[in-house]
């Protein structure tokens, strides 16, 4: 029978066959993410809204990882379902949750990624501020709708599932006016901000909804990771970035570390930086935003939250 990796030690052996859905999983963190998942044994739903694109991702996961011969890299890259995912759309996101459920029976991990900033604003499909409504609302549709194949996933592995979610340091700079999600933001900057301590306040809160021996939540800051856009910059501004910012391969560890690694339970909730699991002793978590404890504030998201994806 043939072996996908010149290598398998026993946690791979551990891991495999585990599904994972990784939304924005065809650029950027995102595809690294796959890249790791796909490394350890994991059979990957790579979610995005180019099918064409997802597909090119995926062939050229395939052909980036380490395999014997061509029927070896077909089965690598048969581990990677490709979907497509408006995160943008509800409609698009109940699609996505139903072919999953009908394909797989237990998920391991819940990598929410995918992201934007759009200069000017703009509208979701159902009406509201669209940085909220892709990087929050829909990732927490999402996230209720695949709740039960998560839970099936901890019952079959016999260790909890993980959702990670991909927030960003700029939370901190945002303030809860969640309100404002009910109309276009043109300031894409504070409307990502908002968007990004939405996640951290949900993260909060569905960890003490769920028991952290089903199902770890996990919210974190990438790093700053290296993008074309450096080259734009010039002068100062660039050399400071490109002193600062990381690849998309080593900003992906973190989220890899949170989708994998045992005996994390006991940080479910918690918000993880980058820079931090980079430097502290354990991997320990990184402060996040006053607001991220407010019981009040994660009760007032997770009402206005079902009540717009109309629960």
């Amino acid at each position: 029978m043939l072996t996908l990796y010149t290598q398998v030690d026993e946690m791979i052996a551990s891991l495999a066959d585990r599904v994972a859905v990784v939304t924005g999983g065809n650029s950027g963190v995102g595809l690294e993410v796959v890249r790791g998942l796909v490394s350890t044994g994991h059979r990957v739903v790579l979610a995005c809204r180019d099918i064409d694109r997802g597909r090119a991702a995926s062939r050229a996961v395939a052909a980036s990882l380490p395999s014997r011969s061509n029927d070896e890299a077909v089965l690598v890259a048969e581990r990677i379902d490709v979907l497509p995912l408006n995160l943008s759309s509800l409609a698009s996101i109940r699609a996505f949750a139903a072919r999953v459920r009908d394909r797989y029976d237990g998920i391991g991990a819940l990598v929410n990624n995918a992201g934007l900033v759009k200069p000017g604003g703009g509208l979701s499909a159902d009406g509201h501020e669209l940085h909220f409504a892709v990087m929050h609302l829909g990732h927490f549709e999402l996230t209720r709708l695949l709740l039960d194949l998560l839970r099936r996933g901890q019952t079959r592995s016999g260790r909890p599932s993980r959702v990670v979610s991909v927030s960003a340091w700029g939370h901190r700079l945002a303030k809860p006016d969640f309100d404002a999600v009910r109309r276009a933001d043109p300031n894409a900057f504070r409307a990502y901000c908002r968007a990004k301590l939405a996640q951290v306040v949900s993260t909060r809160a569905w960890a003490k909804q769920i028991p952290e021996n089903e199902v770890a939540f996990f919210s974190l800051h990438p790093g700053i990771v290296r993008t074309n856009l450096a080259g734009d910059l010039g002068g100062l501004a660039q050399r400071t970035f490109e002193l600062i910012a990381v690849t998309a391969a080593a900003s992906a560890q973190l989220p890899l570390y949170l989708a994998q690694e045992p005996d994390l339970e006991r940080w479910s909730g918690e918000y993880f930086s980058y820079r931090t699991f980079q430097r502290s002793f354990g991997h320990a978590p990184s402060r996040a935003s006053r607001y991220a404890d407010d019981p009040a504030l994660q009760r007032r998201l997770r009402t206005l939250s079902e009540e717009l994806s109309r629960v």
